[in-house]
């Protein structure tokens, strides 16, 4: 008897149902009723049979399949959404809390605060898992590093959405293509996922429409700004910052789009550019004030910085902090002020417009100064505005909105060259999310083959090779460490903060094998080649051998040591040579009960870098002094 058109279909949902995956074809592209059939049975079970079928059909050519990369995307989902919250948010803690020995406690980093080193010991796993369900953890440390009113339950993250709605997730391909182009690591899938569902309340044409806006939003929000946004300049409760929900906060964005407020149709972005525009954690009030009130065009922007009347006063007076009580866009414009204030007034006002911007700080030869970028063109960065007024700042430092962690505008000008625009680029995304299901199979070699065709995809993209680096890490593999950060140096060699990461790694791979010539060769090549448009780099290499001396024991070897990098990089180094040897230096001395010698550290920085007067450096030179002589608490 010849089958009817729906007793296959039924058929097929049959087979679904009992076996997810082993049914699937992934050289075809999925269709909606498959992603029901799966999401209807076990969701753990089901991503695991998906991913032996996908690490099954893999290959160099399938990465380049729409259909393949469809699946690979429902697979994602799925592991997502089986995730227990409670291991998602011990996962996610594990970033941001240490212990602390000596006094028995729990120290908690916010976002936008990497752990520091130092007596300070990762928590083990098995005690993370009971942390996080202890009620008096969700009331004290939690609300650090997860959304207000996020409370993880002992279920599956995909418990949270309704179901009709986490179909319509699972089954666009346009959603799955954007959200696992962007996610990291370090994002938390549970209040992304939930973010995106909410938005798509909006309706599925307005979503569509947005999506990349939805998504940016996502990835931005999933987690809290951290407390000390903007700056340090500025008390945290002066700043006027949301009280709403990111799903909401994506419903102001698209309201200011659809009645032309913005400079740039924020539909035409991409979402690498819409989180520089939509991570200002402030009050609609602000952007609707600059929107009303700031009329520079795009190509003009840069004179921004400069609507705000400089504080002259307040610099002579050493007083770098914002006096007044309020920090809105009003304030600013009505009171003047010194950079800090500038730059971010112009970045907000930016925002408003929809272009993206970003708050840089560095580095001069009399300490601090800040400024602001902006996307003058598409893909073209205008990355030092308001800059001029301090020349000599060779690198600026900015938030990554996505992990709130520090982003140099060298790397920025990276990541903005294009290339993650191109079909190349997310071949290799999906080489490497392939390698991750390979690592989950415990198939190590062909973990290594599916990143080095990451690599090869797109050899621009860094977070392949430092996926490789990692591999080869673990357990230590230095002769093919070698040959792979040898291969990233020359790959890099015009992305300087890359190129010094792997020459860092070859030093230490030479110390280790006991070739210790060889590694003081590449730190003085790093420290020589950088000395001028990248004294931090230089001053961050410098450190090192003074410290492997202080760590030895030989202080008298690491103040000789000091002295010579006093001698060759005081010229240009200016505050990162200061707060990069010149402060870590003088702590360490102090800290062994040599305070003399520390204060003699600092008397010779003083006389080698020459701070003007009542400048940054100069006050703050003034204040580690008096913190030397003081009794350590």
């Amino acid at each position: 008897m010849r089958s009817t058109p729906n007793a296959i279909a039924l058929a097929l949902l049959a087979c679904i149902a009992a076996h997810p995956a082993a049914c699937l074809d992934v050289s075809r592209a999925p269709d909606p009723a498959a992603v029901r059939g799966l999401l209807d049975g076990d969701w753990a079970a089901a991503c695991g049979q998906l991913r032996s079928a996908l690490v099954a059909a893999y290959s160099a050519e399938a990465c380049q399949s729409d259909a393949f990369a469809g699946w690979l995307d429902v697979q994602r989902w799925l592991d997502l959404i089986a995730r227990n919250e409670f291991d998602e948010v011990a996962r996610l803690a594990s970033r941001h809390l240490r212990w602390q020995p000596s006094e028995r406690r729990v120290v908690v980093f916010p976002t936008g605060a990497a752990p520091a080193a130092g007596p300070l010991e990762p928590i083990p796993s098995s005690s993370l898992q009971q942390l996080v369900r202890d009620p008096r953890f969700a009331q004290t440390a939690l609300p650090a590093f997860v959304p207000q009113g996020f409370a993880p339950a002992d279920q599956p993250v995909g418990r949270r959405i309704p179901r009709p709605r986490l179909e319509e997730l699972l089954a666009d391909p346009a959603l799955g293509r954007e959200f696992f182009q962007a996610l990291r690591d370090e994002d938390f899938p549970p209040s992304a996922i939930e973010i995106l569902a909410r938005a798509r309340d909006s309706g599925p044409g307005l979503f569509a429409e947005y999506l990349r806006l939805a998504v940016a939003i996502a990835i931005v929000y999933d987690q809290p700004p951290p407390p000390n946004w903007p700056h340090h300049q500025v008390r945290p409760d002066a700043v006027p910052r949301v009280r709403r929900p990111p799903f909401e906060i994506f419903g102001f964005w698209l309201q200011c789009q659809q009645l032309g407020r913005l400079y740039l149709d924020i539909r035409s972005l991409e979402v690498e550019q819409i989180k520089h525009i939509v991570d200002a954690p402030v009050r609609e009030s602000e952007f609707l004030w600059a929107q009303a009130q700031i009329d520079l065009p795009r190509y003009r922007f840069a004179e921004a910085f400069d609507l705000v009347r400089y504080d002259h006063g307040r610099i002579k007076g050493g007083q770098f902090m914002w006096p007044g009580g309020d920090y809105s866009l009003r304030s600013i414009f009505a009171s003047g002020g010194i950079c800090t204030d500038q730059a971010y007034f112009a970045m907000v006002a930016g925002k408003a417009r929809g272009l993206p911007t970003l708050f840089f700080s560095g580095q001069g030869p009399d300490g601090g100064h800040a400024w602001f970028g902006f996307m003058k063109r598409d893909d073209a960065w205008v990355l030092d505005c308001g800059r001029e007024r301090n020349r000599g700042e060779p690198v600026g430092t900015a938030l990554e909105p996505q992990t709130w962690l520090p982003i140099t505008d060298h790397d920025l000008r990276f990541l903005a060259s294009g290339f993650r625009d191109k079909p190349a680029y997310r071949s290799s995304r999906r080489h490497m999310a392939v390698a991750r299901l390979f690592s989950q199979a415990g198939d190590r070699a062909r973990q290594v083959v599916a990143l080095r065709n990451a690599i090869a995809a797109c050899p621009q993209n860094a977070e392949a090779w430092d996926a490789v680096t990692a591999l080869l890490q673990s357990p230590a593999d230095n002769a093919a460490l070698r040959e792979h950060a040898e291969a990233a140096v020359a790959q890099f060699a015009t992305e300087t903060d890359i190129r010094v990461r792997y020459q860092q790694i070859l030093a230490q791979i030479a110390r280790q094998s006991g070739q210790r010539e060889e590694s003081d060769r590449i730190t003085e090549s790093i420290i020589r080649e950088n000395r001028g448009d990248r004294s931090d780099l230089s001053a961050k290499a410098a450190w090192q051998p003074i410290k492997q001396l202080l760590d030895a024991r030989d202080t008298r070897g690491a103040f000789a040591a000091y002295r010579d990098t006093l001698a060759r990089l005081a010229k240009t180094g200016g505050g990162n040579l200061y707060f990069q040897v010149v402060v870590p230096f003088a702590l360490a001395l102090r800290d062994r009960g040599e305070a003399n010698s520390a204060e003699e550290a600092v008397l010779l920085a003083r006389k080698a870098l020459r701070p003007k007067p009542m400048s940054p450096l100069d006050t703050h030179m003034a204040q580690l002094q008096k913190q030397l002589r003081e009794p350590k608490p």
